[in-house]
């Protein structure tokens, strides 16, 4: 969490942080690869700064010095009800996850809602986490009382009870990377997760590996990049490694989706 300070002045609001702090930096630097490296359209990173330093400034009005439940729904009115954000259920593509789209079309999926959701957050000094589910990611904040605040992006920001994500989402038992509070850390590399995804369906075999790497490097209990991994490297034509990678991605979720599928596919 980036560290605001302070200046003495009377009547002045605390300083914000400069839109290339911590958070943003993060994700408009995965940004800018995928528009280099892939020709994606997406803006610019530099092109956007100035636009979201304004909203920072603006959530910094609107939310003030709220904190727990109060900020958490001023901060959802503001981004959902007056700018206007939205999510993003049938374009699949990287773009709707990366934080200069978002910023420029008004609209994200999951993933990118919370990007735009922690760069804020990191902003107003709001303790957010994330957590992982079978295709899916949401936020949450631990209240004083220490029950922890599920906030769902796709319902515009509005609090959900664990039932609620139980219900809808097939959470495998034993798989540690599931529903766990996610350090900084890991939620960047689910980013370059979906980047890898997009080197590899661009047959970009080698960067798709260098990105699945960084991500199980982040974040070791996540199969599906172990899995992806494998995929990568046998589409290399390197078995010892591609083996390995199934292996690893086995031994964190024997069920995982596709998994044995490639496994058979690679032996036969």
């Amino acid at each position: 969490m980036l560290l605001v300070l302070g200046i003495l002045a009377c009547d002045q609001a605390d300083p914000l942080p400069p839109a290339d702090s911590a958070w943003t930096a993060a994700l408009f630097a995965i940004s800018e690869e995928a528009r280099l490296e892939l020709d994606l359209a997406v803006p610019a990173a530099h092109a956007l700064r100035a636009d979201l330093q304004q909203l920072l400034t603006r959530a910094r009005d609107r939310v003030g010095k709220k904190t727990g439940r109060q900020a958490i729904a001023a901060l959802a009115q503001f981004l959902f009800k007056e700018e206007s954000f939205r999510r993003e259920l049938t374009d699949k593509g990287l773009q709707t996850s990366l934080l200069p789209w978002v910023l420029q079309q008004r609209r994200g999926s999951c993933l990118g809602l919370a990007g735009l959701y922690l760069v804020l957050a990191e902003a107003l000094g709001l303790p957010l986490q994330g957590a992982l589910l079978p295709g899916h990611f949401f936020l949450r904040y631990q209240a004083s009382d220490g029950k922890r605040l599920n906030i769902e992006l796709l319902k515009q920001g509005q609090l959900r009870e664990l039932a609620w994500y139980q219900d809808r989402y097939p959470i495998p038992e034993n798989v540690s990377a599931y529903l766990r509070p996610l350090s900084a850390a890991e939620i960047q590399s689910l980013f370059r997760f979906n980047l890898a995804n997009a080197y590899r369906q661009g047959k970009k075999y080698r960067q798709a590996a260098r990105n699945y790497q960084a991500v199980i490097k982040q974040f070791p209990d996540f199969a599906e990049a172990h899995a992806n991994l494998g995929l990568v490297f046998q589409l290399l034509s390197q078995p010892r490694r591609a083996q390995a990678a199934y292996q690893k991605a086995q031994n964190l979720q024997p069920d995982l989706p596709g998994l044995q599928a490639n496994i058979q596919s690679f032996t036969n």
